[in-house]
């Protein structure tokens, strides 16, 4: 498809968005405080334009570079800052056993890194993000981290378990120098076998410290890692391997939790980009700084769908034929090795709290009727925008008038653009304020709602107003990234700097929260369904 590089943005359009948001969020006396020094700061912000126009002019995307350089430059633990986990569900075509669902979820990696052409069903989008899905790892740095690719020169996968790591392959190339193909599912199947044949890991073998470098506060993983490459040997060695694969499983020996949101939590804690518990669910962990959500969430989907057509009859016939592939005999005659890590020396810091506790994570699900949620998904821009207006109102129902003060933003992707990532929507309007008091009004003790004529023609212009604002990010006209750009132009002690500074906050909403709003997500929770 015929993909644009993202438009310079135009001041005037910018300062405009922020002020009517301001206007809905400032105190009524901030708010002239606002337009007064704004008016005083104008020039500065000029001169700040006309370097980012230099510095945008001839780039494909100057807002995704901007996103990834200051992403990587975030030093929280991965899992508290960057990482984005899915749960998949069991198989629903097979009754299967972990390795099977294992082996099954790696074939479909394999074979979706192959033909990242599988991704786009009948619609065709940009593959930009998708190049970083697979084969990437985040390299720590002291003060950037790197997001390192190497497609197509490595064939394995990275198994942990309680055995310990090992490489498997995935992957093969028929002829010397031609295209790889996905190893057959029966191949990959059978060095997992191998692999849990193996004794329980040793001290050097023992995956948990390896693996528990990445959930450290990056400048620290950084300083390790460091030292296993200078001291060379074994470690290193293994380390190269585990960062060349095209991803890495765990094997948990137990059931997921009961609750979806505990499964995210293990998953987010296993800091590693596929895990596979004992009854055949699994999750899938994606790195923010290399994909959006909303890629991560279509990459999740294509593996699960395609590795419901394994047919997993080969494991127990073994035939050596899979989707018409044909065995390789060395992936069946080679017994995977693990990888050992000698640390001797490397002082190896304690991780920080449990994540559960410090930056929790609430799911919870609406029950309907299917063709309600058919009817909803239909119509272009109802879903998200049902989502936002409740919750502006579980917000004004948990916090009260202090609700008022807070910026919503609803992430909308960019696929229209080269490189395209989720842009900031600024989403709360006057219609939708209006909206939300009228439902505060009309329902009931008993949380029931008496809806009027009036009602539903709020809804409906609060509905096209959220539209339009969608469209706007979409058409490359949304301020966010110009907003973070001018902001970070401006020294620390500027006067305008703290109103900006209110536009760089957000709260993601898988309900997954920290700082305050960690302590009322159950609150919020009940009051959003």
């Amino acid at each position: 498809m015929a993909l644009h590089d993202y438009p310079i943005p135009d001041l005037d359009v910018t300062l405009q968005e922020v002020g009517r948001v301001l206007q809905l969020t400032l105190s009524p006396d901030l708010y002239p405080e606002f337009k007064s020094t704004l008016g005083q700061q104008r020039e500065l912000l000029q001169e700040a334009q006309q370097k980012l126009a230099a510095i945008a002019s001839g780039q494909e995307n100057w807002v995704t570079a901007q996103f990834k350089s200051r992403l990587l430059s975030c030093t929280d633990p991965l899992p508290t800052s960057t990482a984005l986990p899915a749960v998949l569900p069991p198989s629903r075509a097979n009754k299967c056993t972990q390795l099977e669902r294992a082996a099954s979820l790696l074939w479909a990696v394999a074979k979706l890194y192959c033909e990242p052409s599988l991704v786009e069903g009948d619609v065709p989008t940009e593959r930009t993000q998708q190049s970083e899905v697979f084969a990437a790892s985040r390299i720590p740095g002291r003060e950037q981290d790197e997001i390192k690719v190497r497609s197509f020169l490595n064939l394995h996968a990275i198994i942990t378990c309680a055995r310990g790591v090992f490489p498997v392959d995935i992957l093969w190339r028929p002829s010397t120098g031609g295209p790889i193909s996905a190893l057959p599912f029966l191949d990959i199947y059978n060095q997992l076998a191998q692999v849990m044949s193996q004794p329980t890991a040793g001290k050097q073998n023992d995956p948990s410290t390896i693996c528990s470098f990445s959930a450290l506060e990056r400048k620290v993983w950084a300083a390790l890692r460091e030292e296993i490459l200078e001291q060379g040997g074994a470690a290193a060695t293994s380390l190269g391997l585990m960062e060349s694969a095209v991803l890495a499983l765990s094997l948990e020996d137990c059931n997921p939790p009961p609750e979806p949101a505990d499964s995210l939590n293990a998953v987010r804690l296993g800091v590693v980009n596929l895990v596979v518990f004992s009854d055949g669910t699994a999750g899938m962990v994606f790195e923010h700084s290399a994909v959006d959500g909303m890629v991560a969430g279509l990459v999740s989907e294509c593996v699960y769908n395609l590795s419901e057509t394994v047919n997993l009859n080969l494991v127990h016939t073994d035939t050596g034929n899979v989707n018409g592939s044909v065995t390789v005999n060395s992936a069946n005659s080679v017994s995977p090795t693990p990888l050992t890590f000698p640390l001797q020396g490397i002082n190896n810091p304690d991780l920080s709290p449990s994540l559960k506790a410090t930056h929790p994570i609430i799911t919870f699900e609406v029950c309907s009727y299917p063709d309600v949620f058919s009817t909803i998904r239909g119509q272009r821009g109802l879903y998200d925008a049902w989502i936002n207006f409740s919750l502006q109102l579980s917000l004004r129902q948990t916090l009260g008038e202090s609700a008022a003060s807070h910026i919503l933003v609803t992430p909308t992707h960019m696929r229209h653009f080269k490189h395209g990532r989720c842009d900031p929507t600024y989403s709360l309007t006057m219609r939708s304020r209006q909206l939300v008091g009228a439902l505060e009004s009309c329902t009931g003790p008993d949380n029931t709602t008496q809806y009027t004529t009036d009602l539903l023609r709020l809804f409906h212009v609060a509905f096209l107003e959220h539209k339009n604002l969608i469209k706007n990010t979409k058409s490359g006209l949304g301020v966010g990234p110009h907003l973070a750009a001018l902001r970070w132009s401006m020294p620390p002690d500027n006067p305008l700097k703290k109103f900006l500074d209110s536009f760089g906050y957000k709260v993601r909403m898988v309900l997954n929260g920290k700082g305050s709003f960690a302590l009322v997500l159950e609150k919020l929770q009940e009051s959003l369904k």
